[in-house]
């Protein structure tokens, strides 16, 4: 509720630093992304690491003026065109399954995946 409150008595809200608040609703952050003009987005660690492309790709979808965003201490320029940022959830799931494949194997296997763009147009 404290956030929805600041969306709306603070509409012109630009700057936005929620590290230290530990319980951030996502559903309720997209909200004042949604409805205030912020450029710049400090939240704590909101998911495991290698979701967190995905959070960031949700946060732009939501807000047509955030520039900056720091996830956990991990901060992202999103100013990224919508290729780089489909690169880079691409790798990201590559490294999580190759990670995967090897941890559940008891370190035996590692795998190598290959992607192309026609991969990505038959979805």
């Amino acid at each position: 509720a404290g956030a929805l409150a600041l969306a709306q008595y603070c509409s012109n809200l630009q700057f936005l630093d929620l590290d230290l608040c530990r319980d951030v609703s996502f559903p309720i952050l997209l909200e004042v992304l949604r409805r205030c003009p912020i450029q710049s987005l400090k939240v704590p660690k909101m998911c495991e690491e290698s979701s967190r492309c995905i959070i960031v790709q949700k946060m732009c979808e939501a807000s047509e003026t955030l520039t900056n965003v720091t996830v956990g201490g991990a901060e992202y320029n999103v100013s990224l065109n919508e290729m780089m940022m489909k690169e880079m959830m691409i790798k990201e799931l590559k490294d999580l399954m190759k990670e995967v494949a090897h941890d559940d194997s008891g370190e035996g296997v590692d795998i190598a995946l290959n992607y192309s763009e026609s991969d990505s147009d038959s979805d």
